[in-house]
């Protein structure tokens, strides 16, 4: 191993190890976190991470910390915080633009391109239609869930801490779904009255209630790079949901995964998304 050839060199591995322990995080200490502990123990490695940090992966998914900085010979005080300012900035990977079709220009561009049965298509509206139906194929069918009515009520109750973990979460200066309504304002609204937020949610997952309005994206057409764009699968399409939905998705999926992670029910060699 290249880490036991070098013993002297500086050493610096910043990745996702996918490991859980109460040493870096807030999660029990899994089998994989026990053997990350004595593999950095026998090469004398530091385990950067501190379980007072936020979360390294936030999301509508859930959050987790099992990206992990290790050092080596370094310099805990002006080296260290040197190097984590340098990869932190914005410009550190270089730029990347995005253009997103928006504006009546590039929609025009797309009436021209866009073809369906190897015809160009008229209309800028039959243009976005086209594009909409390959990426999100329609279905036809129904589904219907039956809620449990003998599920314990308290179970559904969400705590104040609870609500309070998740909007902190909310990423700000994001786009809006749309509702016009952006994460800060969602914010202020459960600062101003905490109480009432809970109890709209609470009400929600009693009734096992998911409001349409909160399903219902607003979507951006992205033109991928190199692309001529002339078919559906030139563009990529971004969904943008309204914040109030991303909380209660957010609440569903922490609790689902506490559910899964306690009754041991996830496969020790399930690594994604946990």
């Amino acid at each position: 191993m290249w880490i036991e050839k070098y013993p002297d060199h500086r050493i610096l591995l910043l990745r996702d190890f996918n490991a859980k322990s109460r040493v870096w995080g807030k999660r029990n200490t899994d089998e994989r976190g026990n053997q990350f502990l004595s593999f950095c123990n026998n090469l004398n490695l530091s385990i950067e991470n501190s379980p007072e940090l936020p979360p390294t992966y936030d999301s509508t998914r859930g959050h987790s910390w099992i990206d992990l900085l290790i050092t080596k010979n370094i310099d805990h005080g002006i080296e260290l915080e040197e190097f984590i300012a340098k990869i932190t900035t914005k410009k550190c990977f270089g730029k990347k633009k995005v253009k997103i079709i928006l504006d009546k220009k590039n929609r025009a561009e797309v009436n021209k391109q866009i073809t369906k049965d190897r015809t160009l298509i008229d209309s800028i509206q039959d243009s976005i239609i086209t594009i909409l139906k390959y990426h999100f194929p329609y279905y036809s069918g129904t589904t219907h869930i039956s809620s449990n009515s003998s599920t314990d009520p308290s179970f559904l109750e969400i705590s104040p801490g609870e609500l309070e973990a998740v909007i902190h979460s909310i990423k700000l200066k994001k786009a809006s779904g749309l509702d016009g309504i952006p994460g800060e304002i969602v914010k202020e609204i459960n600062y101003a009255n905490p109480e009432w937020f809970r109890t709209l949610l609470n009400n929600l997952l009693r009734n096992g209630e998911f409001p349409t309005a909160w399903k219902t994206a607003r979507i951006a057409l992205i033109p991928k790079k190199n692309r001529d764009l002339t078919h559906p699968k030139d563009f990529r399409p971004i969904c943008i949901l309204p914040c109030w939905g991303k909380v209660l998705d957010k609440m569903l999926a922490e609790r689902l995964a506490f559910f899964l992670e306690s009754k041991n029910l996830l496969h020790n060699h399930q690594f994604g998304f946990r």
